[in-house]
């Protein structure tokens, strides 16, 4: 018996995605997952740190107070994107600054960190789009692929990029590029 994780309504994070990596099939699959945070007594799952940012995921699709003027709200599509990706920072223990509507239409998942920021854009076209930025040097933007492999890169760039030492000559040089 197949379920798909779109046809169930959801609070929290999307249920049944696969980030194992499989090279045959570099798509987001779905699976049967079964959280480690469901208390056993009260069947409810425990805050992990993100319900909040699920919750502003969904609301941006539904409150239009919540976007830019002259906004398209996002997409059902970029929102599923969006909550895939927001997992995959779960998962690397990678907290968001926060949730926001585009003003092209679609959503980001933002990090900001003293100087240094980055994000990941979900637009209404399908299109995915990265950058990370210290505030002085030129931004560095990437396209992300909607595959497991490229989301776990994107978060993996994401994490280095904060982790990294802010300047000098220790500073990483960011030249790879897909």
């Amino acid at each position: 018996m197949t379920v798909t994780s779109t046809t169930l309504p959801y609070l929290g994070p999307l249920q049944g995605v696969s980030f194992s990596g499989d090279r045959k099939n570099e798509y987001i699959a779905s699976r049967a997952v079964f959280p480690s945070n469901l208390n056993a007594a009260t069947n409810q799952y425990a805050d992990t740190g993100f319900d909040h940012h699920y919750a502003k995921l969904q609301a941006l699709g539904k409150d239009r107070s919540l976007l830019p003027p002259g906004a398209e709200p996002p997409s059902v599509h970029a929102q599923v994107l969006a909550s895939v990706m927001l997992q995959q920072f779960q998962a690397d223990h990678t907290p968001p600054t926060r949730i926001v509507s585009s003003a092209e239409g679609g959503v980001a998942i933002c990090f900001v960190n003293g100087d240094k920021y980055a994000d990941v854009e979900f637009l209404n076209t399908g299109e995915i789009l990265s950058v990370v930025s210290n505030r002085r040097d030129t931004p560095i933007v990437w396209q992300v692929e909607p595959s497991s492999r490229d989301f776990t890169l994107a978060a993996l760039r994401i994490s280095n990029f904060f982790n990294a030492p802010s300047s000098g000559k220790d500073a990483p040089q960011w030249s790879w590029r897909r």
